[in-house]
């Protein structure tokens, strides 16, 4: 009996062991399982985090760029490249940057439109005119017309009309003595206004408004040739004003009264062939001892050509100080890279040619020439912010130089020719009018004038 009763207790034993047993195994199952959910919830709240981070370090990024390429686009043309702004987004703050910048005009852009009409042919190049706060656009053409509108604009400040005909790129000069005035200075041939002569300046003045500007004074060219240059301003004296009619250099006085303002003195080059580039004036910039102006120009003629040297002193007018013998025959048009001295100068030839000389002090220097394909009409235009210039020629071609002469880049056509003077914007693209009636608008490529 005794050892039945101790079976069963053992029994009872057993029982309450698999009992703890069963409840400890689904208490560390559960511990695994909410472990594991810990896990799980740990993990994704990390990475929920961390997406959060991106999703807000992006939406900063972005933000930032997206105001810097408006920046960009919203920037005009002749504009530097911009500073670009910061973004400040979800507390956070991010900048873009740019390698380069290089404006550029999109071919879906509006095309050139025609701004005004005239009933004669435009044979001379007009003017761009930047001098204090005035920013215009004047030319005239060989109906004595002649139209002013301010830089940008479609809308025309003044128009005159003078009869005759206009032969050269007119001039703008502040006017001496009257504070935000300028001078007009306008060559004529056959116009009523000019005397017997037949050719004249008709010097307006120029107060900024849209009346048209009254008659100051009306000069005769000694020779009764016509002005086919545009004249020169001084630099040292105000309201004296340089020109070439012929072989002949003359300076006038715009600042005095009188019907023919102020002549002085004028002298025939000799050789008598004819100014067909400048005169360009420039100041002397020390050691002279009193005010000086260096006046440089070309003549030439079928067989040769020339590049004078003149000086003008208040008080012993025009004195030529010497004369060089020019490369080719037939020039064209000349260029200045600056306004001071030294500077230099890029003369064309009829036949193609190009010819680079510093101008200084002590006189002109050769530096280089080359050869272009087809001949040059006009002159060269200086573009002395970038440092290149360029010449369009008679085979419609276009060629681009740095300030030592060297190519830079080219379009040889084929196209129209050109006979103007080429224009550069802001942007560093290049503009000709050519004889198709069109202007043409280049980009420089990898050294190609691409239109």
């Amino acid at each position: 009996m005794t050892a039945i009763l101790a079976l069963l207790k053992d029994r009872r034993r057993s029982q309450r062991g698999s009992v703890l047993s069963g409840v400890l195994i689904m208490t560390a199952f559960i511990a695994i399982i909410s472990g594991a959910l810990m896990t799980e919830l740990s993990t994704n709240f990390l990475l929920s985090h961390t997406l959060l981070n991106r999703v807000a370090n992006e939406a900063t990024e972005n933000s930032a760029i997206e105001l810097s390429l408006s920046q960009l686009q919203s920037t005009q043309l002749n504009a530097p490249c911009p500073a670009l702004v910061p973004a400040t987004v979800n507390n956070q703050t991010a900048s873009a940057t740019y390698l380069s910048c290089w404006p550029t005009v999109d071919r879906r852009s509006p095309s050139f439109s025609q701004i005004g009409s005239s009933s004669g042919a435009f044979n001379v190049d007009g003017t761009h005119v930047q001098l204090g706060k005035l920013n215009d656009y004047i030319v005239g053409d060989a109906a004595g017309d002649v139209f002013d509108y301010p830089f940008g604009s479609a809308t025309q400040r003044w128009s005159l009309d003078l009869d005759g005909a206009v032969t050269a790129p007119p001039l703008v000069m502040t006017r001496p003595g009257y504070a935000g005035q300028f001078l007009d200075v306008i060559s004529l041939s056959g116009s009523p206004d000019c005397p017997t002569s037949g050719s004249c300046l008709n010097v307006r003045i120029d107060n900024t408004s849209f009346a048209t500007p009254p008659q100051h004074c009306v000069i005769a060219t000694s020779s009764g040739a016509a002005i086919t240059t545009q004249p020169a301003a001084s630099p040292s004296l105000g309201g004296l004003v340089y020109f070439a009619d012929g072989a002949t250099l003359e300076a006038n006085d715009l600042g005095a009264g009188g019907a023919g303002c102020g002549p002085k003195s004028p002298v025939t080059i000799s050789g008598s062939q004819p100014v067909v580039g400048g005169p360009v004036a420039f100041s002397c910039t020390g050691g002279c001892g009193q005010t000086v102006d260096y006046i440089y120009a070309i003549v030439s003629s079928v067989s040769s050509s020339r590049l004078v040297e003149f000086t003008y002193r208040s008080n012993e007018g025009l004195e030529l100080v010497g004369t060089w013998s020019l490369p080719w025959a037939n020039a064209s048009g000349i260029a200045v890279e600056s306004a001071t001295l030294p500077a230099s100068l890029a003369i064309t030839f009829g036949g193609g040619a190009v010819a680079l000389y510093r101008l200084g002090t002590n006189g002109p220097t050769f530096l280089n020439s080359q050869q272009v394909g087809g001949g040059i009409a006009d002159a060269p235009y200086w573009c002395g912010q970038c440092g290149l210039f360029s010449v369009g020629t008679q085979t419609g071609g276009l060629y681009l130089f740095n300030s030592s002469l060297n190519p830079v880049a080219s379009y040889s056509g084929p196209g129209s020719a050109i006979n103007t003077t080429p224009a550069v914007d802001g942007a560093g693209d290049w503009y000709v009018g050519a004889d198709d009636g069109y202007v043409h608008e280049f980009q420089n490529q990898g050294g190609q004038m691409v239109q």
